[in-house]
């Protein structure tokens, strides 16, 4: 799934609840968010199989700088990853955020573009597959004076009521919060 970002955007963020069930074979990774530059991959953020580490990608010049941002993140558990992205080339800014707690801010990242145009959920490639839950993404971009990196925590997705509780539209209806679909997610 992606979203296209602003015309001429100065930032993006993106925000979201993942938990990654099952993960796929060996060597290759579940992937969370990718920020692509005219069908680039510029940045992402993915878990490792097997070992687990929580790893920020990014596509320099030179070739991939891969940063570990968490040792271990283990299957079946809910957790919220919020992404800002300056792009600007060899002056890129990047904060990243896991479980509300900064876990990456740079003011100088180099990639190999001065702008993005995409954000993808999940892989573009068949191998990196693994069956994972998503909640509450929310992809936001604009063309003005980006915020500051490092900076605050953006405002939870989370919405002010229940998404499921539809008794004020006319209706007295409240459809079941967990569908058995998928585990449900703690709250914020």
């Amino acid at each position: 799934m992606t979203v296209g970002l602003t015309a001429g955007m100065t930032e993006a963020f993106a925000d979201g609840w993942f938990n990654i069930a099952s993960e796929g074979p060996a060597g290759n990774n579940v992937p969370y968010f990718r920020f692509f530059s005219g069908g680039v991959r510029i940045l992402d953020v993915f878990r490792q199989n097997i070992s687990h580490e929580l790893v920020l990608r990014t596509a320099s010049p030179a070739g991939f700088v891969y940063t570990t941002l968490k040792p271990n993140i283990p299957n079946n558990t809910w957790h919220r990853l919020v992404m800002h992205v300056v792009p600007n080339g060899s002056e890129t800014r990047v904060q990243i955020w896991w479980d509300t707690r900064s876990v990456y801010a740079s003011n100088t990242v180099n990639v190999s573009a001065v702008t993005a145009d995409t954000v993808q959920l999940g892989s573009e490639h068949d191998q990196q597959m693994g069956d994972v839950y998503v909640d509450d993404v929310i992809i936001n971009s604009n063309s003005g004076t980006p915020a500051p990196v490092p900076g605050d925590l953006p405002a939870s997705a989370d919405p002010p009521k229940q998404l499921t509780d539809f008794s004020d539209d006319g209706r007295s209806t409240v459809m079941a919060g967990n569908s058995g679909v998928g585990p449900a997610r703690p709250p914020a």
